[in-house]
C-alpha cells in the first residue's frame, strides 16, 4: 500500500485552473428576420395568453432552441423574456379596454384572460 502511495505522489497530475470564458453576444446575422418571426408567432398564435409560457414553448413553435430565442429577445428587443411576454399581455388588456370589455369584467379577469397568472402589483 505504501508503494502505491509513493508512486502516486511522485506522479501527481498538474492542477489545471480554468479561466471563466467571457461570453460575447453571438452575432445574429438574421436578427431582423428572427424578430419578425417571434412577433408574428406571438400575435397570430397569441402565445402570451398561456400563463405558463416558457422560452422552450416559443422555441418549439419557431423550430429553434431556447437559448436562441432568449438571445433574439435580449438583443433584438432589449428586453428579458418575461418583460417581452408581459408587454404583449399588457397590450392585450388595453385592447380589451378599447373594446369595452372592462364594463362586463374586472381588471383581474381581463388580466387572467391575457396570460397574467396572479394579481401581483407589478402586473395589474
Amino acid at each position: 500500500m505504501i508503494a502505491v502511495e509513493a508512486a502516486l505522489s511522485d506522479q501527481e497530475a498538474p492542477v489545471q485552473v480554468q479561466e471563466k470564458e467571457i461570453k460575447e453576444p453571438v452575432e445574429l446575422v438574421d436578427l431582423p428576420e428572427w424578430k419578425d418571426k417571434i412577433v408574428q408567432t406571438m400575435q397570430i398564435e397569441r402565445l402570451f395568453e398561456n400563463p405558463n409560457l416558457t422560452l422552450t414553448d416559443v422555441a418549439e413553435k419557431l423550430k429553434t432552441n431556447p437559448k436562441q430565442v432568449s438571445q433574439i429577445v435580449n438583443q433584438g428587443f432589449q428586453l428579458n423574456f418575461n418583460d417581452f411576454v408581459n408587454q404583449y399581455r399588457t397590450e392585450a388588456i388595453l385592447e380589451k379596454f378599447k373594446q369595452g370589455e372592462h364594463r362586463q369584467k374586472t381588471l383581474l379577469a381581463l388580466a387572467l384572460e391575457c396570460g397574467f397568472n396572479s394579481k401581483s402589483k407589478e402586473h395589474v
